[in-house]
């Protein structure tokens, strides 16, 4: 059975709109997904599939940014795989693969989902220690961390702090 894609519309050009096709996910099974990497066009449909690509990306490091491993990272996270996707990327960072400010928020995304909330403080603190400067959508997805493990007040302090310091930067 053929499923239908869904169209996210994009910025119109001109007199002309763009759309992307995604692939629809219904009741939450995971019917693949193409990937347009800088190593070329990939169709995952598996996670069988996901590791096989990301073992490929590994031994042929110097084809592929961080953004190409985002990509990969998201398709996991769309297979509901958030405990792959913490193991990819610790051994990402055991084989010194770069990351950038969207792979840590991908990387608390998936923690915060399997409820580990210290190792999300930990996580944050590595990205200012890294240099990297949080953006709306890491703090957002640290404020809902904070949120599922019922520490409400501790997700509203932060919200004050963010306030306060308006020390967010958004996503250009």
């Amino acid at each position: 059975m053929n499923q239908p894609n869904r169209l996210i519309h994009r910025r119109a050009k001109g007199d002309t709109i763009t759309t992307k096709s995604v692939p629809s996910l219904r009741e939450g099974t995971f019917v693949g997904d193409e990937l347009k990497l800088s190593g070329g066009s990939h169709y995952v449909k598996s996670l069988d599939d996901a590791i096989v690509l990301f073992d490929d990306m590994v031994r042929s490091r110097s084809l592929y940014s961080a953004i190409d491993f985002n990509k990969l990272m998201g398709v996991v996270v769309r297979m509901n795989r958030s405990d792959v996707v913490i193991s990819l990327y610790k051994n990402m960072e055991r084989l010194r693969i770069p990351c950038n400010i969207y792979s840590f928020t991908i990387l608390i995304k998936c923690i915060c989902s399997c409820r580990k909330l210290s190792l999300t403080l930990s996580t944050f603190g590595k990205i200012t220690k890294l240099g990297f400067h949080p953006d709306v959508v890491t703090f957002n997805t640290l404020l809902h961390g904070l949120c599922l493990k019922d520490r409400i007040s501790e997700a509203v302090a932060l919200f004050d702090l963010i306030w306060l310091k308006r020390d967010v930067h958004p996503m250009s």
